[in-house]
């Protein structure tokens, strides 16, 4: 048999894009364009129910039963990927929320159908598991105040949380603008990658350098 060195492997390769990855060079791993800031009127229930995840923390009986209430949506009505994470944001919201609100004593060993089956087949269609990831709570959980303002923390809140508090919002969206700025080590990584398979030393240093400047932001 013939085998093939690594070094041909490499150089067919197709040429690295932020974009194979969901992420862009404008913003890094920040959602880009903005987050989706509702689901259409089918997947209402999910959004009417996460949004009340704050008001609801306190009477654990009150939650749960409205999660039991949920009717089981289909899933496979989402259209694309600002869909799909908008619905995982609501689910993996919900889900969370049913099972913590009573603390750790509380916690029930598992959640129901009606949101399991749903957030299960959401998260699968991602590649992501079924749980609450930095990703969802914070690179695609933001919102602007003023549509037309910037992306900056007096113009952002988060379009769901679990408390409503300012101190949750500035914690996540906080940690949003810090990726956000570090958007530029994120292209140079691929720019460098690029240049080692293109055998381009200076480029690649140059891509280091972009990175480095880019981690003191």
């Amino acid at each position: 048999a013939r085998y093939l060195s690594l070094n041909h492997f490499i150089m067919s390769s197709p040429k690295l894009a932020l974009s194979d990855y969901g992420l862009s060079s404008e913003r890094g791993f920040v959602s880009n364009p903005d987050p989706l800031l509702t689901l259409s009127a089918y997947f209402k229930p999910w959004d009417d129910l996460a949004e009340r995840i704050p008001s609801l923390q306190k009477d654990s009986s009150t939650l749960r039963k409205l999660v039991l209430d949920l009717p089981l949506l289909d899933h496979t009505r989402l259209d694309g990927s600002a869909e799909l994470h908008r619905a995982n944001l609501a689910l993996s919201t919900i889900a969370h929320a049913y099972v913590w609100c009573e603390g750790d004593e509380g916690a029930p060993r598992s959640i129901p159908r009606v949101v399991s089956v749903s957030w299960v087949g959401v998260s699968e269609r991602l590649g992501t598991p079924p749980v609450l990831t930095y990703a969802t709570i914070s690179s695609l959980n933001w919102k602007r105040i003023d549509p037309a303002g910037p992306i900056a923390f007096e113009n952002l809140r988060m379009i769901r949380s679990f408390t409503g508090t300012n101190d949750e919002h500035g914690f996540f969206l906080l940690n949003m603008l810090v990726d956000l700025a570090g958007t530029p080590g994120v292209q140079a990584s691929v720019d460098a990658q690029q240049a080692a398979i293109e055998n381009d030393d200076a480029k690649v240093l140059d891509s280091f350098k972009v990175h480095l400047g880019a981690s003191r932001t």
